[in-house]
């Protein structure tokens, strides 16, 4: 064989991942994803004050100028804190990222409880 048609014979030998291997590719992916989800809700409990007063821990010390999500981590502090209107100050979209967020977060814990029942 020469080196082209070898190398056609490998093309050809390409075969699409089953069902079962995307979903164990994309289980690490969401597993990623719910971990960044966590570590958000997290920090949003550093206490609100501090956050507005010092700036919060996490952030960097700069600011961006119309970033959608700019005061997004302010504001899940002052809802963490249960201050919904100044919330709405930081960024009007917060109060729905931060319900989704704990959705995600209770729908993942949900499902880790489910597949562990299922293996015991």
């Amino acid at each position: 064989m020469t080196q082209t048609s070898e190398r056609l014979s490998h093309a050809r030998a390409f075969v699409w991942p089953t069902a079962g291997e995307w979903w164990n590719a994309l289980r690490w992916v969401l597993l990623t994803f719910t971990l960044l989800v966590a570590l958000s809700l997290a920090g949003s409990f550093f206490p609100y004050e501090r956050v507005v007063a010092e700036g919060h821990p996490w952030l960097p010390r700069f600011h961006c100028a119309g970033c959608p999500l700019c005061g997004i981590t302010r504001a899940f502090c002052a809802l963490s804190a249960g201050r919904f209107d100044e919330a709405l100050q930081w960024n009007r979209g917060a109060p729905a990222l931060y319900s989704l967020f704990w959705l995600w977060l209770a729908a993942a814990l949900t499902y880790l409880f489910k597949a562990a029942r299922r293996r015991l």
